[in-house]
């Protein structure tokens, strides 16, 4: 996909959060001198966050993790499609917050069931990680290696973590695409297991601060990001063949 696509889809993501803002998704600024660019809210990376963090907090993060992708479905109508570990982070308020949707699509893509299905694959990869601490898929060496493992998660052959219990039937049910067509399913199953709720900790209800966006004044535009007849022209000039399907 070519970043003037996936900047496109980012800024569509964020022009309805402008509308229907959610606390687990990063916080995007928009600078008015510099329309083509998006300025995101610092996070702390999901697995730093991780190593300082209790049970109590790590169950808080699952739920607010599938609340926030069924909201993303439901009302938002959009998958993200590339929930993975390093597209979740803790913001300051030490809430889980989601971000990265350059490849979201929406619901009248027709690659949308099967996407959403990969999407479910992907989240319970994640809340395995976050009940555990363990990357199902950190161990690969090769492409091979990834097929191994991600059979394996579908057959229920994965040496599953005691640590996960809690959630073994619902991430199983993620890995083998038997039980779930939906993230409010999902969720409903989730909220079901009497898991620590968002509402029982104490968490910080300021806003993320604003950075000083007169900083992008003075930044040179990058022309990777420009619309698709300006960016086949940029590439051409530096002897690049750009051709898209």
């Amino acid at each position: 996909m070519a970043p003037f696509e996936c900047f496109q889809r980012e800024c569509r993501i964020y022009e309805l959060l402008s509308k229907h803002p959610h606390p687990n998704i990063v916080t995007g600024f928009q600078s008015s001198s510099k329309p083509d660019c998006i300025v995101l809210e610092r996070v702390k990376p999901l697995e730093e966050s991780r190593k300082n963090s209790t049970k109590r907090l790590r169950g808080t993060w699952i739920l607010e993790l599938v609340g926030v992708l069924s909201f993303m479905e439901e009302d938002l109508g959009y998958l993200h499609e590339d929930v993975t570990i390093s597209n979740v982070g803790v913001g300051h308020d030490n809430r889980l917050k989601i971000f990265d949707f350059g490849s979201a699509i929406p619901k009248n893509d027709n690659d949308f069931e099967y996407q959403l299905l990969e999407d479910l694959f992907n989240v319970a990869n994640c809340m395995y990680f976050l009940a555990t601490g363990i990357d199902v898929f950190g161990e690969a060496k090769s492409a091979a290696d990834v097929r191994r493992i991600r059979e394996d998660l579908q057959k229920g052959k994965y040496p599953y973590s005691d640590s996960a219990r809690m959630y073994q039937e619902v991430i199983e049910a993620c890995w083998s695409r038997v039980r779930f067509t939906s993230f409010e399913q999902l969720k409903k199953a989730v909220d079901a297991l009497g898991a620590q709720t968002a509402g029982d900790m104490e968490l910080s209800a300021n806003e993320s601060p604003s950075p000083d966006l007169s900083l992008l004044d003075g930044l040179t535009r990058e022309e990777g990001w420009l619309k698709e007849e300006e960016y086949r022209i940029a590439w051409s000039n530096n002897g690049f063949e750009i051709s898209f399907i």
